[in-house]
């Protein structure tokens, strides 16, 4: 059997989302007849299905009743996209703006893009609704069709289109100038799409707590060798936070704790991927020869790419998941320019590495609210200006339009955040034997020696809130 990978959308992916979106071919098949959704005439108090050879045949070969059942749904829904729609574009307020004739299986990206070379608003500022549904950019307007409507009239749909006012992050992404941003700039119009669709996949693919099935020590102790081995490699962080949440996530689909040797066996396979994936800048030269170099030639390479097939067959393909680290660049983007040279960025990061090792942390919050967290932390220890503690905050509306209790998320999580850095940093954590590998790469004058700051003052701040 091949496999074809399914990679999750992120950011760096925006151009696969574009070319998902291209209308879907027309099929070649049947049309249904008669009054209702199956082709059924009525004669003489009885439904009578009018059958096409191909239907026949399969029939009387001895096709069970559902199959047929689902062969002929199939070809109403060919039938749907050959139906012609004349399509009334109105605002919340009923005025009509646009009146657009199509065919139904036009996308709804497409006909956005009608709309705008019409001088209406731009593709991303606004949302179509049919009835009480939001359509997505990716689905044909065949979904507006009325079933009872033959295939091959015209068919009258009205939309509501809202308008959607940008994002901060994607205001400020359309304001660079910068000649080595104009290729970021370009893309504003997309971003808070992307945005959403990191947050959706992101959720959709974390697991649960009690679903990841390691013994924590022995996790802890991985994360620890990892971060440390990372660090010498000058390994991208990208890769330790993808390598981690993919051994978690094959983890959470196992119906038993697997043996220790299988740890290590999965991790590597799980690194082999994200290598793959990665842009070689991320760690350069061959990742078979830094492969063979993290196991120390103790498994051999055909080993660790079989333990990867089974790996990724076991999470169907689906790689490239947003991580909490994902979120925490797009949340800095505002951030960065106004603060140059910070440390608040260097400690959200440290906390970030903090998070991996209590799963509780890691995955009862939302990965976007656990970057929050860590960034909105870092920004109050370094006392950077309440204003872009409040832009963070604002920045989560690009990802998750329920920002109020989103907010509360952030507070919960940031005051569990530094309430384990400081019992790990102090030795009274079950995880400082495995912290101190966080402590060595964050002490470095590399990452402006952050272990130094202290967090007393704003834990005690978090819980006279709550």
């Amino acid at each position: 059997m091949v496999y074809a990978p399914s990679i999750i959308l992120t950011a760096a992916g925006l151009a696969e989302k574009l070319d998902a979106m291209d209308p879907l071919p027309l099929s070649e098949g049947h049309s249904a007849h008669g009054h209702d959704a199956l082709g059924g005439v009525e004669l003489s108090g009885e439904v009578r299905f009018d059958i096409p050879v191909a239907q026949e045949a399969a029939t009387n070969q001895g096709v069970e009743g559902h199959e047929l059942h689902e062969h002929m749904s199939a070809s109403s829904s060919e039938a749907a996209l050959r139906k012609t729609l004349n399509i009334s574009v109105v605002t919340m307020g009923g005025t009509n703006v646009a009146t657009v004739v199509c065919s139904a299986s036009t996308t709804v990206y497409e006909l956005k893009q009608i709309l705008a070379r019409m001088g209406s608003d731009g593709v991303g500022v606004h949302r179509l609704v049919h009835g009480v549904s939001v359509l997505e950019d990716s689905q044909t307007l065949s979904c507006c069709c009325s079933v009872e409507n033959e295939p091959g009239l015209e068919e009258e749909v009205t939309l509501t289109s809202i308008l959607m006012c940008p994002s901060a992050i994607s205001s400020f992404l359309a304001d660079m100038n910068s000649p080595c941003l104009s290729a970021t700039a370009a893309l504003a119009e997309f971003a808070d799409s992307v945005f959403q669709s990191e947050y959706s996949d992101s959720e959709k693919a974390r697991p649960s707590v009690d679903a990841v099935l390691m013994v924590p020590e022995e996790r802890a102790n991985l994360i620890g060798w990892m971060v440390e081995a990372f660090d010498v490699m000058q390994f991208s962080d990208s890769i330790l936070f993808s390598a981690l949440l993919t051994l978690d996530r094959y983890c959470a689909c196992l119906t038993a704790i697997p043996e220790t040797k299988s740890y290590g066996h999965a991790l590597l396979a799980a690194v082999c991927t994200e290598m793959k994936l990665a842009n070689a800048d991320k760690y350069g030269g061959s990742w078979q020869h830094y492969i063979r170099h993290l196991c120390q030639n103790r498994f051999a390479l055909p080993e660790i790419l079989e333990k990867e097939r089974e790996v990724l067959s076991t999470l169907n393909f689906a790689v490239g998941v947003p991580t909490s680290l994902t979120f925490f660049s797009g949340l800095s983007l505002r951030q960065r320019p106004a603060l140059p040279n910070s440390r608040c960025f260097e400690l959200g990061l440290l906390l970030l590495h903090v998070a991996l090792f209590d799963v509780k942390i890691q995955y009862n919050f939302p990965h976007v609210v656990i970057a929050a967290a860590a960034l909105s932390a870092g920004l109050s220890i370094c006392d950077e200006p309440e204003i872009r503690r409040e832009e963070v905050l604002e920045d989560l509306s690009a990802y998750c339009l329920c920002m109020e209790s989103m907010v509360q998320l952030v507070e919960k999580c940031e005051e569990e955040l530094l309430d384990l850095w400081m019992q790990c940093a102090s030795g009274r954590s079950e995880w400082s034997e495995w912290y101190l590998s966080v402590h060595r790469k964050f002490s470095s004058p590399f990452h402006k020696e952050v272990t130094e700051l202290h967090a007393a003052a704003r834990l005690r701040g978090l819980r006279q809130m709550s």
